[in-house]
């Protein structure tokens, strides 16, 4: 996969709905900061954000290499990933744990030479709340967890829309517009979230694997609106880019008719805690635009 366009394994299927996560056995310490080590290690994006959501960030001394939310996570060394992590770098922290995805792809075995490890489902909403649950009990922070879980089942528990305009959203790549689209699932936590914006699905149907629409796939949809997600901060110039990369396909109506938006920024693609504020960012873009 670009890295362009993708930030990770993880994430990917989180995003895009992917059912390739497995449920792995769960090696934890006791306790943050007990054991061996003098705190924790977090090899998950969204498992870190969500450490430090629950009050629990000053029990971690370290982090992936792409973890960086909150923007006072990226403060703290890295060790690499849980796909591809650091060892010597994970070994000179001397980490009480590690927390991570439940991932097929994870180096579950290697880590665990290393610390004890805590592999952690996040794929699906019942999947993120648990996962949440289970971090309030390993970080102490049961409480604000407990809210926390709750904030997103609320959040990301709306029916698909039955009026609404028609939307497809993308991930930004630098060949946006020129070969392959690829898409927000229905059936993952950002299709949720657009479900809570009021958006209708333009690709009514359950995708087997990756979800990736061709050019002429893509002109024969013709989604009444096209919403592209950035997990980077872009400039004015790239900005202008994106919001023009389909106007050559004539036949399309969102471009025709202005209807092309953009939301940029690490926390877009998170699927931590700050999908929380995603609905209402989808829901302000189409205000701009005026397709609601």
């Amino acid at each position: 996969m670009d890295r362009r366009v993708f930030l990770g394994a993880g994430v990917a299927a989180s995003l895009l709905g992917v059912v390739g996560g497995v449920q792995l056995a769960t090696r934890s310490a006791s306790a943050p900061g007990g054991g061996r080590g003098r705190g924790w290690v977090s090899l998950t994006p969204a498992l870190t954000e969500t450490v430090f959501a629950l009050g629990a960030g000053a029990s971690l001394i370290g982090r992936s290499t792409y973890c960086t939310l909150p923007p006072e996570a990226q403060r703290l060394p890295t060790a690499g990933t849980s796909l591809t992590p650091d060892l010597e770098a994970l070994a000179s922290l001397g980490p009480a744990g590690v927390i991570l995805e439940a991932s097929a792809a994870a180096q579950i075995d290697r880590i665990a030479r290393i610390a004890e490890v805590t592999a952690i489902p996040w794929l699906t909403l019942d999947d993120v709340v648990a996962g949440i649950a289970q971090l309030g009990r390993l970080f102490e922070a049961g409480a604000r967890a407990h809210g926390l879980g709750e904030a997103l089942q609320r959040s990301l528990s709306a029916d698909a829309p039955a009026e609404g305009p028609r939307a497809l959203l993308v991930l930004a790549g630098d060949d946006l517009g020129r070969g392959p689209v690829w898409f927000i699932k229905r059936n993952s936590l950002h299709g949720a979230a657009a479900h809570g914006a009021g958006l209708r699905d333009a690709v009514q149907a359950d995708v087997a694997g990756l979800p990736q629409l061709s050019i002429e796939d893509l002109i024969a949809l013709d989604p009444e609106l096209i919403l592209i997600l950035s997990a980077s901060s872009v400039n004015d110039a790239a900005r202008r880019r994106l919001l023009h990369a389909f106007d050559a396909l004539t036949p399309l109506t969102a471009p025709a008719q202005g209807r092309v938006g953009l939301l940029a920024g690490p926390e877009v693609l998170s699927v931590g805690p700050s999908i929380l504020r995603l609905p209402q960012r989808l829901a302000d873009e189409v205000a701009r635009l005026g397709a609601g």
